[in-house]
């Protein structure tokens, strides 16, 4: 009993002094070595979806649920190509990319929109922190569109407000929120999708703030019976309506179109436009006599189109 007593005490005093040699400590450190492993390659696949997507470019080809890395013969779309590129710099990375478990790889397109929809709640409070923060009232701007890919509705959400953040210059911003695909284009739904839009986590936006509302003519934005301009009404009497200025324009450019002289100038325009953008010596002819009379002029050296 004394010796093993002694043994217990000669190990406790070499655990002491060495608490490096532990088995706990080691396997512990062997753990914290692997997660900052994980970590700096979650880093670098991070780097490669907020490329991509800043860049406007498509991530994916026509395949890409197995993915062999190894094989650079085949394209697999931008974003396997973008890995294996940084992989060449990256001993880590390209390990992990051919020799990491399948399910442990996080590549996956489930994986990519994880990433951009974090991305996205940051965005979206960054650009509303000052709507929340304040309780400050603001606008609604909301139009629909058809998705021609998806054959589906897809409405916008937009906010517009007085920004405080520098209170000796404060200014007019306007932010989009949120794009929401609309199951039924009836005014309850759409109302019902921009108070959702409202409401996430990272705009929590009171809609008893709303002060202003802008859409276009139709009558399920704009009725005062039924419309969403009516609904949002019933939430907060004091949202204003107002016919988006640049549908308003767009109406009256459409309505001019229609009378005789409005289309001959219009027509003549696009001819002179024709006549300089179907010759390249017309056009070269047209740069020097701007330099010539207007040689203090805008860059523009090009007569547009209509």
């Amino acid at each position: 009993m004394h010796c093993r007593a002694a043994e217990k005490a000669d190990l406790f005093a070499q655990n002491f002094r060495n608490p490096d040699d532990r088995i706990d400590n080691q396997l512990l450190k062997q753990q914290h070595k692997q997660e900052q492993k994980n970590k700096d390659i979650l880093r670098l696949i991070v780097i490669a979806v907020e490329f991509l997507a800043k860049q406007g470019l498509p991530f994916r080809g026509n395949s890409d649920d197995k993915v062999d890395f190894s094989d650079e013969s085949v394209n697999r779309g931008n974003f396997v190509a973008l890995l294996q590129l940084m992989g060449k710099f990256s001993s880590t990375l390209h390990n992990h990319l051919l020799f990491a478990k399948r399910n442990a790889l996080y590549t996956s397109k489930t994986i990519q929109n994880d990433i951009i929809y974090v991305y996205v709640c940051k965005i979206r409070e960054s650009l509303t922190k000052n709507v929340r923060e304040k309780n400050l009232p603001f606008t609604v701007i909301a139009d629909e569109v058809t998705d021609p890919h998806a054959n589906q509705e897809i409405i916008a959400v937009c906010l517009r407000f007085v920004d405080l953040t520098s209170p000796k210059e404060p200014h007019i911003k306007e932010c989009l929120i949120n794009f929401v695909n609309l199951e039924r284009a009836n005014a309850s739904a759409i109302c019902a999708k921009i108070l959702d839009s409202l409401s996430l986590p990272s705009v929590s936006s009171d809609p008893a703030k709303i002060r202003g509302q802008e859409y276009d003519g139709a009558a399920v934005m704009s009725s005062d019976i039924a419309g969403v301009k009516a609904k949002l009404k019933e939430i907060s009497p004091l949202a204003l309506y107002t016919h988006c200025c640049s549908h308003c324009l767009n109406l009256s450019v459409a309505a001019s179109s229609k009378v005789q002289e409005v289309r001959n100038l219009i027509g003549l325009m696009n001819e002179a436009h024709l006549f300089l953008y179907h010759s390249p010596k017309r056009q070269r002819m047209f740069e020097l006599t701007l330099h010539e009379y207007l040689p203090n002029s805008s860059s523009h050296s090009k007569l547009p189109g209509l």
